[in-house]
């Protein structure tokens, strides 16, 4: 991977750190890593150096990669339209306005392939998720998108505290709540999960997220969008998708580490799931949750399908499928 700088038109002052592979031979595949909230592109390292040197691979992987740090992520500068003396900044649709700009310049200066014979390839992280789904929806003219994999996707339509119930609500009952849960227990994992996950937390990125559920508000809208009908096919096809989740009981752990009471997120894990289902369409069409100790493994599997399969089975298809061997816990090493 070769670290450049891209000047963005719109803000040539600022330029956006970026790490680009590219293959011996000239590619029409490129994959976009899109980082979640908090990590920056070098979280991605070790998946995609498993991805370019896994053991068995004689010949160089033979489709560019592209990493990237947002605004005021990693090594990248701040957003220089951002207001001052304020947590908030940009905002999603600002992201993706921005993504679109490093694409066509990385694509055109770079790659030199002419976008309507580019695959695209969006693997996405937590909040990448739904920044893919936006992108996809605004750009899907200029940049077609063949494949997306999904990592563990952040509910854009929650404000993730009412994913509990409110003890102090009127139709509250106690008698509701899993064995061995207080309403003292929901109250604090309330309270956290509103300090850490809640729309109106600042973060360091200045990533405004307090317009996405307006952004993103159904679960299923917008669909993905189908591709366009190429080399002599009639008909257009529907993209190729891997969902990959968190494991409720991984999950627990984690929250344990940000001071979450884990009984109540253990307790409540069918609770959360189902709520999942209810607010993210991504995880009522993956259908179920499994833990995995090999991720790089399974990740590398999941990269290999999508490339090789691209968009030749239609995504619904696809997802009602879905077998519990090919949906993966997703967590932190180390």
């Amino acid at each position: 991977m070769e670290d450049i700088e891209i000047r963005l038109p719109s803000k040539p002052t600022a330029p956006l750190q970026a790490s680009l592979y590219l293959p011996p031979t000239p590619s029409s595949t490129l994959i976009v890593f899109l980082n979640g909230l908090i990590l920056p592109r070098t979280a991605w390292s070790e998946t995609i150096d498993h991805l370019l040197f896994s053991s068995g691979q004689q010949d160089p992987f033979p489709h560019a990669i592209l990493t990237y740090d947002r605004f005021g992520q990693g090594t990248s500068p701040s957003d220089p339209a951002d207001p001052p003396s304020t947590p908030y900044g940009h905002d999603a649709l600002t992201i993706i306005a921005d993504l679109h700009s490093l694409l066509t310049e990385v694509i055109h200066t770079r790659i030199c392939q002419s976008p309507p014979h580019l695959n695209l390839i969006l693997v996405c992280s937590s909040i990448g998720c739904p920044l893919s789904r936006l992108y996809a929806s605004a750009y899907h003219s200029e940049h077609e998108i063949a494949g997306y994999i999904f990592l563990d996707s952040m509910m854009a339509n929650t404000d993730f505290v009412s994913l509990f119930p409110d003890p102090s609500s009127p139709d509250f009952d106690p008698s509701q709540l899993p064995e061995g849960i207080t309403p003292s227990d929901v109250e604090h994992a309330r309270s956290r999960f509103r300090d850490i996950f809640h729309p109106d937390v600042g973060n360091p990125e200045r990533f405004d997220r307090r317009r996405l559920r307006e952004q993103l508000p159904f679960p299923d809208e917008p669909k993905l969008p189908t591709l366009a009908a190429r080399n002599g096919e009639e008909d257009e096809t529907e993209p190729w998708l891997v969902v990959v989740g968190h494991d409720p009981e991984t999950f627990a752990e984690q929250c344990e580490k940000v001071n979450v009471r884990p009984p109540t997120i253990r307790s409540f894990g069918s609770t959360l799931v189902a709520q999942c289902r209810k607010f993210d369409w991504l995880t009522l069409l993956a259908g179920s949750f499994v833990g995995v100790k090999d991720l790089d493994k399974r990740l590398r599997e999941s990269f290999m399908e999508v490339l090789q399969r691209g968009s030749c089975l239609p995504c619904s298809h696809q997802l009602r499928a879905q077998s519990r061997s090919r949906l993966w816990s997703l967590y932190p090493k180390g």
